[in-house]
């Protein structure tokens, strides 16, 4: 007996739901073990590499891969009473699109992975996975925690980040929000310079003249404020 072409569409969509039901049922468990890893990875004390306001940072593997881990403030009921900066997944945005932008030496992380979880009280959390960089800030040798790597050139550094704040503003059309010592980086080793955390940043596209100008002044008032801190602090006669 001949079956209409309807029942066989029909046949053919219970099929394919099926395979998509099979699909995603596969990807829930995926995700749902690599979360356990994950969390498994933070509980662990020796895997903490340090904290910014938002967040806190971990080490996931020996193979330079590392993961902030931001509690969703701006979900709480008190979030107007603070300024919270951007959202964390426009975070992972900046991160991403400043993954092939540099400025002489000066680079930031690359973002490898974004995704947001709840850990097992219940609570939402986001996550950015990320490059893991040898590199000590300059908060931890200003207050003396960290040794400042021997190839550093102080005065060079903070011309070179200079000039990278600028070429955000210029070419990537965005501000930092933060640059503060603890979000400046010099490498141990090769001595790469490196802007961290864009937890603040802002798009200046769609903004009048007067908040772009407004945002940008923000930036440098930051950079004079803390190459004057640093330089005057580190490096007094």
């Amino acid at each position: 007996m001949e079956r209409n072409f309807e029942s066989l569409v029909a046949d053919g969509v219970d099929s394919e739901n099926e395979e998509i039901e099979r699909q995603l049922e596969m990807e829930t468990r995926r995700r749902a073990e690599y979360v356990a890893f994950i969390e498994e990875k933070i509980q662990d004390p020796k895997n903490y590499i340090d904290k910014g306001g938002a967040g806190k940072v971990y080490r996931l593997s020996e193979k330079g891969v590392c993961i902030k881990i931001i509690v969703d403030r701006h979900e709480q009921p008190n979030a107007h009473e603070y300024n919270l900066g951007t959202h964390p997944e426009s975070e992972a945005h900046f991160m991403e699109v400043l993954g092939s932008f540099g400025v002489g030496s000066v680079r930031s992380p690359k973002l490898l992975e974004y995704f947001k979880a709840y850990d097992k009280e219940g609570k939402l959390y986001h996550a950015i996975i990320m490059e893991e960089i040898d590199a000590v800030n300059l908060q931890h040798i200003m207050n003396g925690t960290k040794e400042m790597p021997k190839n550093m050139d102080p005065e060079a550094f903070f011309d070179e980040i200079e000039e990278y704040i600028d070429a955000l503003h210029i070419k990537m059309e965005m501000t930092h929000g933060d640059n503060e010592l603890r979000n400046m980086m010099v490498g141990r080793e090769e001595g790469r310079l490196y802007m961290i955390d864009f937890g603040r940043s802002e798009s200046l596209r769609g903004k009048t003249k007067e908040q772009k100008e407004r945002l940008k002044k923000k930036d440098w008032d930051i950079f004079e404020r803390v190459r004057k801190e640093f330089l005057e602090k580190k490096f007094a006669k």
